[in-house]
């Protein structure tokens, strides 16, 4: 069964992985040795182990993070999505961003509405740390199905999802993206040009 931290996950690996592997791929013409640009002072299973660990570094820059009632907090990253809030033991969400130039939950500056996707399958633990549940009812299962896709709240109000097609939901849901911060960004591309130079690929 897909859950919506799956979902997340892959979404943060496609974010990982598609902007390292596009600038690390050999140009036509290029070289197709898998080795030729390895650093000379590391062995080719030494430069991919680190490349894998800048891979990894890439899910844990600088993440906001919601909780329920709309507190802010900046924070790593993780394949989750969610943190343990410190201080209180509340969960907080990663912040997804709607970008349906037609949401009504657009700010005046046409700033994108945030906000939090919330699991109910994870719990805070009495450590600090995120636990998970699984679905252990019929009715859990169905709501687990239902919140695979990302919904924005704002746009929900609006939407008359007996009526839509399958593509007008698609399209809802493509609008929902992970919040990038700025600072998030610059992590992921010097992450990227950390990763070409190992490989020997800038």
């Amino acid at each position: 069964m897909t859950t919506r931290s799956s979902t997340w996950t892959a979404a943060l690996l496609i974010l990982a992985i598609a902007g390292c592997w596009r600038s690390s791929t050999p140009s036509p013409g290029g070289s197709t040795n898998p080795q030729a640009g390895v650093n000379a002072k590391t062995g080719p299973e030494e430069a991919q182990s680190e490349a894998d660990r800048l891979l990894e570094r890439q899910l844990e820059v600088d993440t906001l993070y919601l909780t329920e009632d709309g507190r802010e907090i900046v924070a790593p990253g993780n394949r989750q999505g969610v943190i343990v809030e410190p201080g209180t033991g509340k969960l907080a969400w990663a912040a997804w961003e709607c970008k349906n130039p037609a949401c009504p939950g657009r700010k005046p500056d046409d700033r994108p509405l945030l906000f939090p996707r919330p699991d109910p399958f994870f719990f805070a633990k009495p450590d600090g740390t995120v636990g998970l549940r699984q679905p252990a009812t019929e009715a859990e299962l169905l709501q687990a199905d239902e919140n695979r896709d990302v919904r924005c709240p704002a746009c929900l109000k609006t939407r008359n999802l007996a009526a839509e097609t399958p593509q007008q939901r698609q399209q809802y849901c493509n609008w929902c993206r992970l919040h990038v911060l700025p600072q998030a960004a610059e992590q992921r591309k010097k992450l990227a040009e950390e990763y070409r130079r190992l490989l020997g690929r800038e």
